[in-house]
C-alpha cells in the first residue's frame, strides 16, 4: 500500500468520478505526482500480471505440494500430471507470488476449508483473486488518475437581473422640473 498514492492523491485531485470515461480532476499533477503515480502503476502491473513460462515449474510444485496434503489426492504419474495442468491453465490469468502463497496457506490449513477433500480449481482460482484484488483495485485507480482530465472551468454564474423601470424617453428630468414649478405655483397661490 502506498498510501499517498493510493489514497491521498485522489482525495486532493478527484473532483468527479463518472459512471464511465475518465475521472475529472481539480487541476493537473505536478511532475512529482504524475512520477509517483506512473512508478505505482508500473509497481503494481508487475505484481498482478499473470505468471510466466518461466515460473510455470514453480507453480506446479506450488500446486504438487498443496494436493499431497489430502489423503484423497495422493495420485501418481500422468494423473497427476493432468490435475496438475489443468490447475495451472486455470490459474493462467493470475500473479505467481498469489498462487503459491494461496497453495501455501491452504496446505498449512489457514484457510477454512473441509481438510477431507482438496480445493477444486474454482475454489482456487476464487482465493488466488481475492488475494490479488486489492492490488488489481489500486492499480486501476492509478491508471485511472494517469487517464483523468482537468475539469472544464465553469461560468461562473451571472448575476439575476432584477426587472427596474421601463426605460424612459429621455424627458423625465423635464417632467420633474415641471412638477415642481407646478408644485410651487399651487402652493403660493
Amino acid at each position: 500500500m502506498d498510501r499517498n498514492v493510493d489514497i491521498e492523491l485522489s482525495r486532493r485531485l478527484v473532483s468527479f468520478r463518472p459512471n464511465s470515461g475518465p475521472l475529472e480532476m481539480r487541476r493537473e499533477m505536478t511532475l512529482q505526482e504524475r512520477s509517483d503515480v506512473e512508478a505505482r502503476t508500473a509497481a503494481l502491473e508487475l505484481w498482478i500480471s499473470p505468471f510466466g513460462p518461466d515460473e510455470r515449474g514453480e507453480i506446479e510444485a506450488s500446486i504438487v505440494a498443496m494436493l499431497a496434503g489430502f489423503r484423497s489426492m495422493r495420485q501418481q504419474g500422468e494423473d497427476i500430471d493432468s490435475m496438475v495442468a489443468i490447475t495451472c491453465a486455470v490459474l493462467r490469468d493470475f500473479p505467481a507470488w498469489a498462487i503459491k502463497k494461496t497453495c501455501l496457506k491452504i496446505a498449512r490449513r489457514e484457510i477454512q476449508h473441509d481438510a477431507r477433500f482438496a480445493p477444486n480449481d474454482a475454489e482456487i482460482a476464487g482465493l488466488v483473486r481475492d488475494l490479488v484484488a486489492p492490488y488489481r483495485k489500486n492499480f486501476e485507480q492509478a491508471n485511472a488518475l494517469l487517464q483523468a482530465v482537468v475539469e472544464p472551468k465553469r461560468a461562473a454564474p451571472t448575476a439575476r437581473k432584477i426587472p427596474g423601470p421601463p426605460p424612459g424617453d429621455g424627458k423625465h428630468g423635464q417632467r420633474v422640473a415641471a412638477d415642481i414649478v407646478a408644485r410651487k405655483a399651487g402652493s403660493s397661490s
